[in-house]
């Protein structure tokens, strides 16, 4: 049972950050002023924030399981609300 819960876990997490990739290409691509410095550095910080929080969820390491993914349900919140802000920059 905790198996299917990190892997359902896992499945979210790629599911968001394939959804943040989209936005952030269609926006590069769509707008004509948009720079494509600035969108790969986004695509970038998401990539970053995928492989990150994958490699916490299958490590755990010793601390208690309720307030180590509760914590990391926050930190992963507000580093998505950071890239949704810089993909809103590219438009």
């Amino acid at each position: 049972c905790r198996f299917m819960k990190r892997r359902t876990l896992k499945k979210n997490i790629n599911y968001l950050v394939q959804e943040l990739i989209a936005e952030c290409l269609w926006i590069s691509h769509s707008q004509k002023n948009t720079n494509l410095k600035d969108a790969e550095n986004v695509l970038d910080n998401i990539l970053l924030l995928q492989r990150e929080v994958l490699s916490r969820v299958s490590h755990q390491g010793a601390q208690s399981g309720k307030v180590y993914f509760r914590q990391l349900r926050k930190e992963f919140i507000i580093r998505v609300e950071e890239i949704i802000g810089q993909i809103k920059t590219l438009a």
